[in-house]
């Protein structure tokens, strides 16, 4: 049984309607060509499980320029032994840290994966995370709600302590929050893995991240956050076009190496360039980018 729900994904820099199918058409064509792949390779020997493993995190553009944290997340996860189970991913707003949960999420859950469930949710009251555990699991939660909530995280605990599982936990603020207490069968066994976000380094270490498991995600190289503008934009923009070439400079600057912010801009601007290289059309989106008027863009410029 896999499962991915991602509730209340708030960052600093808005997503759009438009990104956000953007963002659904790549999961499904992920989808769409595991399916395929299975079908086509169904009755052949299968791979190794570190093969399979390792092409699972390949490189998606939604994760561009992030190849170090996915290779940290495929050791991780790569390490079936019940030692050092939670890992902590941190870092400032709009550094990318809810897009990577997202690809791991959509990386993992296929049938390949070593994992029974996939569960993700935005950290929040203890309450609601033992309800979206309960209706993960097809529990009775009418019946549980009346119970203590030590009874309630015993009784999730005990449906899961069997099984393998990979908890993606997005945007935890406090590092007092009990694993235990939202019903995690702790401690944690085997194949059973919790990945988590924060802005807070000191969080990560208060929720159980050792030092080797705790890793900060920072904004793009100038590189990386060029090559994400321009496949967003849709367009390779190179020096030949100078004017073009300066205002899509501008922009990817005020971005400061946030991948959130980058994305944003690079999917507004595509949308009123149509993917084109028109001079005209490039100045009209600079200028409403500086008046803070591109779509899902606002605040980027002060």
């Amino acid at each position: 049984m896999i499962f991915l729900l991602v509730l209340d994904i708030i960052t600093e820099v808005p997503i759009t309607t438009y990104e956000i199918i953007i963002l659904l058409w790549e999961f499904s064509a992920h989808l769409v060509a595991r399916i395929l792949f299975l079908v086509m390779t169904s009755g052949k020997q299968s791979v190794s499980k570190t093969r399979r493993r390792h092409r699972m995190m390949m490189k998606h553009p939604s994760v561009w320029g992030m190849d170090d944290y996915n290779c940290k997340v495929d050791k991780f996860l790569e390490n079936e032994l019940p030692d050092d189970p939670i890992l902590g991913l941190w870092g400032i707003s709009g550094v990318g840290k809810t897009r990577l949960l997202l690809h791991i999420g959509a990386c993992y859950d296929d049938a390949d994966s070593p994992f029974r469930h996939i569960i993700a949710f935005k950290d929040g009251a203890v309450r609601d995370m033992q309800h979206y555990l309960a209706a993960f699991l097809n529990m009775d939660w009418n019946t549980m709600s009346s119970s203590q909530e030590h009874c309630r995280a015993n009784i999730i605990a005990e449906r899961l302590k069997h099984d393998s599982f990979l908890l993606l936990l997005d945007d935890v603020q406090d590092g007092d929050l009990d694993l235990a207490s939202i019903g995690l069968p702790m401690p944690l066994g085997h194949n059973q893995k919790v990945i988590l976000t924060s802005k807070s380094q000191a969080v990560c270490a208060r929720m159980g991240c050792n030092r080797a498991n705790t890793v900060e995600m920072k904004c793009l190289g100038e590189e990386d956050a060029w090559n994400l503008f321009q496949y967003k934009t849709g367009v390779e923009i190179t020096e030949a076009n100078a004017e073009i070439h300066e205002f899509a400079k501008l922009m990817v600057s005020a971005c400061g190496g946030l991948p959130g912010a980058i994305w944003s801009v690079g999917t507004a601007v595509a949308g009123v360039t149509c993917c084109e290289l028109h001079p005209d059309d490039w100045w009209y989106a600079y200028e409403r980018f500086k008046a803070n008027e591109l779509p899902g863009c606002s605040g980027l410029v002060t």
